[in-house]
């Protein structure tokens, strides 16, 4: 019997995400991963160690709010082409095709990119459950796209490990040496590091000490660690403390390598019809996130009008649609400390803090509960949370307004 490289079904708190993908990734598995986290739900589809799919039920994570991230789309546009994909019977993304908004080659790109995007979410999620189903049937009933997992996975252990979970993870001091791991889980190939990453997996192949490894590098010892965490999570550098000194780094062997990946990637022949294809988990039907998405653009529109207490109804609405979508539970929350921050307050936490830890990349929760610190005097803890809100939106005139409103530090 073939060995099973994850248990069918596990707690994220003893089998973090990153760890079973990887685990699935390295034993070139196939199959499907469902991700539950609260009431919110994601599936990956893999296909011999590949991300192939990705499904998400959260309505901020649809390829339409993708396209009007990335600035293809404007809301109003959005809205009138949603309306019309489901007078057609058709999904947005063969309405694009079948409108001429989009090639298929663009389209293509973009759809992978949304993709991945969800992926990389979602390996923020460090509590809730999985589920495993091994079999390349799962792969052959959905629109596929290709995805470098490694790669997805570096991203992830980047963006989201703090100082206290690399620290405790990978101890190391600065007359600590690297190496590369004979029995690394991926070649370089796989990895395909930025010139960045390469120039550090050089420095290991010379076992190089942290500390050179930093200051050739210009970062300090911390930010050094971080950059090297991800290859160590991976299993491809270690590190030992043994006192023989390595090779000298010659400047010659720090060469940048230019990044000639393709910036396009042609879309496969099939893809009509593979838009066509089922959804790869069906959590809750378009016509359901449809009505949902509605009532919270009503919502939005109120919110923008400064009428908060008319936009409580419409997102709750929206909620009992799509009850594990995290923008909807941060704009109820954030409704609901407006028009009544001394009775919802607490209500208005719990949703925030529950859409802060499904989706840590909005700025809305993070807003939020700035704003409830400050309710309660606990004015530096406050101006954290609304730094956080302006590092993911620089452009958040709320969270700005509040740290200028604050109390200059003498």
């Amino acid at each position: 019997m073939r060995r099973r490289v994850v248990p069918a079904a596990g707690d994220l708190a003893l089998h973090p995400l990153m760890s079973v993908l990887h685990s699935l990734a390295v034993g070139r598995e196939s199959g499907r991963l469902t991700i539950t986290a609260g009431d919110a739900r994601k599936a990956v589809i893999l296909l011999r160690g590949q991300a192939v799919n990705v499904a998400s039920g959260q309505a901020h994570e649809t390829l339409g709010a993708h396209l009007v991230r990335a600035g293809v789309l404007d809301e109003q546009r959005l809205h009138a082409l949603r309306a019309t994909s489901v007078e057609r019977g058709v999904r947005l993304a063969e309405l694009l095709l079948q409108e001429r908004l989009l090639d298929a080659n663009s389209l293509y790109v973009y759809i992978r990119e949304h993709l991945k995007e969800i992926l990389v979410h979602t390996l923020a999620w460090t509590e809730g459950s999985f589920t495993w189903e091994a079999g390349e049937e799962h792969a052959a009933r959905v629109f596929r796209a290709e995805m470098d997992l490694p790669r997805l996975i570096l991203e992830g252990l980047r963006r989201y490990p703090d100082g206290s979970t690399i620290s405790a993870a990978m101890p190391v001091v600065p007359e600590s040496r690297a190496y590369r791991r004979a029995d690394a889980a991926y070649e370089d190939d796989a990895l395909r590091p930025t010139p960045r990453e390469a120039r550090m997996l050089r420095f290991a192949m010379r076992r190089a000490r942290v500390q050179e490894m930093a200051a050739q590098l210009g970062l300090d010892i911390e930010g050094t660690c971080r950059e090297i965490f991800p290859y160590f999570a991976l299993e491809t550098v270690g590190f030992d403390t043994t006192p023989e000194p390595g090779p000298p780094i010659s400047p010659s062997g720090l060469v940048e390598v230019p990044d000639d990946r393709p910036s396009s990637i042609p879309a496969p022949p099939d893809l009509a019809a593979q838009l066509k294809a089922p959804a790869a988990a069906a959590f809750d039907g378009p016509d359901r996130i449809l009505q949902a998405q509605i009532l919270a653009q009503e919502a939005r529109k109120l919110l923008a009008e400064g009428r908060p207490e008319r936009a409580v109804v419409p997102l709750r609405r929206a909620l009992r649609l799509a009850s594990g979508d995290a923008s909807f539970k941060a704009d109820l929350a954030f409704a609901l400390l407006s028009s009544e921050p001394i009775e919802k307050r607490e209500e208005a936490r719990a949703l925030a803090r529950d859409a802060s830890r499904s989706a840590p990349d909005l700025p809305t929760p993070w807003f939020v509960i700035g704003r409830i610190e400050a309710m309660e005097g606990k004015l530096d803890r406050a101006a954290g949370y609304y730094r956080k809100a302006l590092q993911l939106d620089p452009k958040h005139e709320a969270a700005a307004k509040e740290l200028e409103r604050m109390p200059k530090r003498k």
